[in-house]
C-alpha cells in the first residue's frame, strides 16, 4: 500500500529528479532573483551532481532564474 506522499512524489517526478547520490554539505547560500534583483540567504544540507538543497526564510517563484554563490568554512 503506496501513502499519499509517495503517490504526489510520483505524480509530480520527484522520484524521476533524485538520480544521482546526495551527501551531506552544510554552506551558507547568497541567491541573487535575476528578474527582480531580490536577494535570499540560507543554508544548504546536502548535495549531488543534480544540485542542493538550499533552505530559505522566503520562498521564490517556481521556475524563478538565480544566480547562487555558496561559501563552505573548511
Amino acid at each position: 500500500m503506496e501513502s499519499d506522499g509517495g503517490k504526489r512524489a510520483k505524480e509530480s517526478g520527484v522520484r524521476n529528479r533524485r538520480y544521482s547520490i546526495r551527501h551531506p554539505f552544510a554552506a551558507d547560500a547568497e541567491m541573487l532573483e535575476l528578474q527582480s534583483g531580490s536577494r535570499v540567504s540560507g543554508v544548504t544540507s546536502d548535495l549531488s551532481l543534480g544540485g542542493c538543497f538550499v533552505c530559505v526564510r522566503r520562498t521564490l517563484e517556481v521556475g524563478a532564474r538565480v544566480r547562487g554563490t555558496l561559501t563552505h568554512e573548511g
